[in-house]
C-alpha cells in the first residue's frame, strides 16, 4: 500500500512540476501580434489563430521574396511563474530557421534559433533555457546581464531564413508547453 501511495505521489508531483501555466496559448482571446522585423525591411506576412487538425494553433504567413530576414508572432503580456524549458510543435512548409525569443522582466531579449525542415509533418523542439544563447537588450535601458529574470514580459515565435533568400511559405506553431 505504501508503494502505491509513494507512486502516486510522485506522479503527482511530476505532472505539477510540468506544466508552468494553463495558458491556451491560440485562442482568439489571446492578443498575438504580427511582427515582420522591420529593422530588415522588406518581409510581409500575417499570423492568425487557427486549427491545424484538432489542435489550436498559430498560423505564420510569410513571405520574403522582396528582402527581409525574419517575421514572428509576437505576444506581450506578463509569463510567469518560472519555468526551465519551452516546448513546442512546429511545421513549416519550407526550410529555415525558427526562432523564440524571451522579453525578461529587465528588458533584456533571449533568442533561441534551431532548424526547421519545412516538411509536411510536425516537428517537436525543446528549449532549455539554461542553455547558452544570444541576448540583447530590448531599446534603450535593457539590462544585459545574460540571466532570463522572471516574470517573463513576452514571447516571439518566428522564422528566420539566410540574408539574400527569397522564401515564401506559412509555418505552425502548437502544443506550447512550459516546464518547471
Amino acid at each position: 500500500m505504501r508503494t502505491i501511495i509513494l507512486l502516486l505521489l510522485a506522479l503527482s508531483l511530476s505532472a505539477a512540476s510540468r506544466a508552468a501555466d494553463a495558458t491556451d496559448w491560440f485562442s482568439s482571446s489571446v492578443p498575438w501580434r504580427f511582427n515582420s522585423g522591420r529593422e530588415f525591411p522588406g518581409a510581409t506576412g500575417s499570423f492568425a489563430v487557427t486549427t491545424a487538425g484538432s489542435r489550436p494553433a498559430g498560423r505564420l504567413d510569410y513571405d520574403f521574396t522582396a528582402g527581409g530576414r525574419y517575421v514572428g508572432a509576437l505576444l506581450f503580456r506578463k509569463i510567469d511563474p518560472a519555468f526551465a524549458e519551452l516546448r513546442l510543435r512546429v511545421k513549416s512548409t519550407t526550410p529555415c530557421k525558427l526562432i523564440v525569443r524571451l522579453f525578461d522582466a529587465d528588458g533584456e531579449v533571449f533568442q533561441y534559433a534551431r532548424p526547421c525542415p519545412g516538411t509536411t509533418g510536425w516537428t517537436d523542439y525543446r528549449i532549455a533555457l539554461s542553455q547558452s544563447t544570444l541576448s540583447f537588450a530590448n531599446g534603450k535601458g535593457g539590462v544585459v546581464d545574460k540571466k532570463i529574470d522572471f516574470p517573463l514580459r513576452g514571447l516571439l515565435l518566428g522564422v528566420e531564413v539566410p540574408k539574400g533568400s527569397r522564401l515564401k511559405g506559412e509555418a505552425l506553431f502548437s502544443d506550447i508547453e512550459l516546464v518547471r
